[in-house]
C-alpha cells in the first residue's frame, strides 16, 4: 500500500518534512539537502557543509520556487530560479538569533526576525507580536537562542484569530500581542506539548510524546494514548486524522483507529512529516526516505465470521435462546481476501439490531449485557488496513427469553389502555398539525410574495439600466447627428455668406445685413457645438476617455474655480463605447457632487488598470456625510446620484464602493471589466 517512487529509491536518508507551493511543486527536506519535484522529475539538491537543517517543523516553501529551514543560527533558504542557497537575516545578537517555525499557508511562514515573531511571504515580514514584550518568554528562558529547543515547539494561529503555541509546560495563548492565560478548567496539565491542530469544526488536537488530547472549547480530554514519540499530525480533505510517529503511521477517522508501518510497505516506522497534496496523494516522510500511499492497491474488502459452537459461519440458522437477563457474549473473526492484512491486524465493528455501529478495534470478542427480550440480529464486519469494508456483515440472531412479566396477556391489556390514550393524544395532535399546516401555507404564502417582490425589483433594477445605457447611446448619437449634420451646414452657410459678402456687385446695406447673418450663423454654430458637448463629448470618442477627462477637470477647474487633479496609469486602456461614456458621466456626476456637496476646492480622480479591469478612484477632503443617515435633502440628492452610479456599473458586469464620514472626505471606487482581445 505504501511505496517509495521509483525516482526517490535511491536517498534513504532521513526526510525530515514534505511541503507543496502553490504552483503545487513538491519540495522533500532531508537531514543533508532536499529534493523539489517540478515539470515531472526529481531534483536533488545537496546543502552546502554546515548548512544542514535544524528541526523538523522549521521547513517552508513560498511561491516562486523559495524554500527556507533553520539552520546555525541563522534563516537560510534557497531559489530555483538561480539555484543558490542565500541568508534570509543575519543574526543580531547571541539572543537574538532568526528563527523560522514553519509554514502558516502556502503564501506565508511563521518566522522570528530575532525580536519580534511575525509572517513572511518572501519579500516582506508582518509583526505579529514583539517577544521582547511577552512576560512569560523571560521568566521560563533567558536566551532567545534557544527559543525554538527549549520553549516553543509549534505556534498556531486558530480561527478565532488567537495564537497558541505548544511549549515544554503545556500550551499559551497570545491575543492581540499579549499573553492570555487560559482559566483553569480549560488549562492542559501536561509537559512537552509537541503539535497543535485545529480541525475543520473547531476542536482542537493537541499531542505530547505518546498521547493526543482534544479540546472542545471548554475542557481538555484524551483522545488516544499508547504512542511513541509523536512526530507529525495532520487532518486531510476526508476530514480524517493522521498521526506520525515512531512507532509508525496512525489514522484515526469516524471514531476509529488503523495503523500502518513497514509490514504495509513503509520504509521504516519512523514517521516524521505527513502530507496530502493538491492532488489528493498521500505522502510521508521517514527516517528512510519519502512514501507514498497507494490505495488502489488493495480495493478487495475482507469477509467476516461469527464464531457458532467453534465453526466460522456467515449466519446462523438456528435461532439461539439466551437467558432473560440478556447478557450475551459472541466471537467473531474475519480474513483478507489476498491477505494483505493478516488475521491480527483486522479491525472490527458490530452492532446490535439497528444501533450505531460501533467504533473500529483489534478485539475479536463482543460482551453485551441487558438486552431486552425478544429476536435480536447481531451483525459485525471486519476492515482491513487499508480501509476497505466487508459490506456483508456476518449476523448472528438470537432470542432474549421473556420474564413473566412481559407475557403476551400482561402486555395485551396494558396495551388497550395504552391505545385508548393514545387515540386521543392523536385526536389533540390531529388538530394541532391541522392549524400547523395552515399556519405553515400562510407562511409559504407570504414567502413566495416576498420572492416575487424582489425578483420584480430586480428586474426594474436591470430595466432601468438597460434603459441609461440606450440613453447614452442615444445621446452619443444624435450629438454626432448636431455635429456632422447640422454644424457642418450651419459652417457651409457661414462659408457661403463670407464669400457673397467678397463679391463686388453686394451693396453697403447688404453687407451689413449679411453680416449681421454671419453672425447669428457663428452664434448658432457654438451654442450647437456646446449643445453637442453637453449631450456627448465628441471627444469621448474621438480622442479617449482621458483627454476628454482632462478637457472637463480644466473646463470645472476655470468656471468653478476649483482644483481638481487627474493621474491616468500610463499603460494602454483599451474600454468599449459604452464603457466609456459610462464611466465619463459618472466622473463627470461624482465631480459635481464634490461642488455642490463637498464645501473643498479639492478632488482627485485616478484611472489605473488592474489585471483584468480599469479602476477609478474620485477622492475629495470635503465635509463628508454618513452613509446610513440619507435624512437631509442634500444627501438624499447625492445618495441618488450614486445609486444611479451604482446599478450602471453594476449591470457591465463592474463594482461599485463608496467610503464616506462626516468632516472625513468621500471616496469613490469604480471599477468595470476590460474587453477581451
Amino acid at each position: 500500500m505504501w511505496q517509495t517512487p521509483r525516482c526517490l529509491r535511491h536517498i534513504d536518508k532521513k526526510a525530515l518534512a514534505i511541503r507543496e507551493d502553490r504552483q503545487g511543486s513538491l519540495w522533500v527536506c532531508y537531514e543533508n539537502g532536499f529534493s523539489h519535484f517540478s515539470d515531472q522529475k526529481w531534483t536533488f539538491h545537496p546543502s552546502p557543509t554546515g548548512w544542514y537543517p535544524s528541526h523538523q517543523f522549521d521547513i517552508g516553501v513560498l511561491p516562486g520556487g523559495k524554500f527556507y529551514y533553520s539552520c546555525s543560527a541563522m534563516i537560510k533558504g534557497f531559489d530555483v530560479a538561480t539555484q543558490q542557497f542565500n541568508r534570509l537575516f543575519k543574526q543580531q545578537s547571541t539572543k537574538r538569533i532568526p528563527t523560522c517555525f514553519g509554514q502558516f499557508s502556502k503564501d506565508k511562514l511563521w518566522i522570528t526576525n530575532g525580536t519580534s515573531m511575525g509572517l513572511f511571504d518572501g519579500v516582506n515580514f508582518e509583526p505579529v507580536f514583539d517577544l521582547s514584550e511577552i512576560p512569560f518568554i523571560h521568566e521560563k528562558i533567558e536566551s532567545l537562542a534557544y527559543l525554538r529547543f527549549y520553549f516553543f515547539n509549534d505556534i498556531k494561529k486558530i480561527k478565532n484569530g488567537d495564537i497558541w503555541v505548544a511549549t515544554r509546560d503545556g500550551i499559551d495563548r497570545i491575543r492581540n500581542g499579549k499573553l492570555v492565560p487560559f482559566v483553569e478548567s480549560q488549562k492542559l496539565h501536561v509537559m512537552w506539548i509537541k503539535r497543535i491542530l485545529e480541525l475543520e469544526d473547531n476542536t482542537i488536537y493537541a499531542n505530547s510524546g505518546s498521547a493526543i488530547y482534544q479540546f472542545d472549547g471548554d475542557r481538555w480530554t484524551v483522545l488516544q494514548k499508547g504512542f511513541y514519540i509523536i512526530n507529525t499530525m495532520k487532518q486531510f480533505k476526508d476530514g480524517s486524522v493522521w498521526v506520525g510517529a515512531c512507532d509508525g503511521l496512525h489514522r484515526f477517522y469516524n471514531g476509529s483507529w488503523s495503523s500502518f508501518n513497514i509490514e504495509d510497505g513503509l520504509p521504516s516506522n519512523q514517521i516524521w512529516d505527513l502530507l496530502e497534496d493538491s492532488e489528493g496523494r498521500i505522502w510521508a516522510a521517514t527516517s528512510k526516505g519519502v512514501s507514498l500511499y497507494h490505495p488502489d492497491s488493495d480495493p478487495d474488502s475482507p469477509d467476516t465470521y461469527v464464531i457458532d459452537q467453534g465453526k466460522r459461519v456467515y449466519e446462523n440458522s438456528i435461532i439461539e435462546e439466551v437467558a432473560p437477563d440478556g447478557n450475551i457474549r459472541i466471537e467473531f473473526t474475519g480474513m483478507d481476501k489476498w491477505k494483505y492484512t493478516e488475521v491480527d491486524r483486522l479491525l472490527y465493528s458490530y452492532r446490535l439490531d439497528e444501533d450505531e455501529w460501533s467504533p473500529y478495534s483489534s478485539q475479536t470478542v463482543a460482551s453485551i449485557t441487558g438486552v431486552s427480550p425478544g429476536i435480536h440480529r447481531f451483525q459485525v464486519k471486519a476492515m482491513d488496513r487499508n480501509w476497505n469494508k466487508d459490506l456483508t456483515p456476518a449476523v448472528w440472531n438470537f432470542m432474549v427469553i421473556l420474564p413473566w412479566y412481559k407475557q403476551p396477556i400482561f402486555i395485551i391489556s396494558l396495551a388497550g389502555s395504552v391505545l385508548m390514550i393514545l387515540f386521543l393524544l392523536i385526536l389533540h395532535l390531529l388538530r394541532y398539525i391541522n392549524q400547523e399546516k395552515i399556519i405553515s401555507k400562510r407562511t409559504y404564502d407570504l414567502s413566495q410574495a416576498h420572492v416575487e417582490l424582489q425578483t420584480y425589483q430586480q428586474q426594474l433594477r436591470s430595466l432601468a439600466s438597460k434603459m441609461s445605457i440606450m440613453e447614452e447611446r442615444s445621446k452619443r448619437e444624435i450629438a454626432f447627428k448636431i455635429h456632422d449634420r447640422i454644424g457642418h451646414t450651419l459652417a457651409l452657410c457661414q462659408m457661403r455668406i463670407e464669400s457673397l459678402q467678397k463679391e463686388e456687385w453686394v451693396k453697403y446695406d447688404d453687407d451689413n445685413r449679411l453680416t449681421e447673418v454671419r453672425q447669428t450663423v457663428k452664434q448658432i454654430i457654438e451654442e450647437t457645438r456646446d449643445l453637442t458637448v453637453e449631450i456627448s463629448p465628441p471627444i469621448l470618442y474621438e480622442l479617449g476617455l482621458e483627454q476628454t477627462l482632462r478637457w472637463l477637470i480644466e473646463q470645472m477647474n476655470e468656471k468653478y474655480d476649483m482644483r481638481f487633479e487627474l493621474n491616468v496609469d500610463r499603460r494602454r486602456i483599451e474600454i468599449g463605447m459604452d464603457e466609456r461614456g459610462l464611466l465619463y458621466n459618472s466622473i463627470k456626476e461624482l465631480l459635481f457632487n464634490v461642488i455642490k456637496h463637498a464645501k473643498t476646492q479639492h478632488a482627485h480622480v485616478s484611472i489605473s488598470r488592474e489585471i483584468d479591469s480599469i479602476q477609478v478612484q474620485v477622492c475629495d477632503d470635503g465635509i463628508g456625510f454618513s452613509i446610513d443617515d440619507l435624512q437631509s435633502t442634500i444627501i438624499a440628492k447625492q445618495s441618488f446620484g450614486l445609486f444611479s452610479i451604482r446599478e450602471r456599473i453594476e449591470f457591465l458586469g463592474g463594482t461599485f464602493h463608496c467610503e464616506s464620514n462626516q468632516h472625513a472626505g468621500t471616496k469613490v471606487t469604480l471599477a468595470l471589466p476590460l474587453q477581451s482581445r
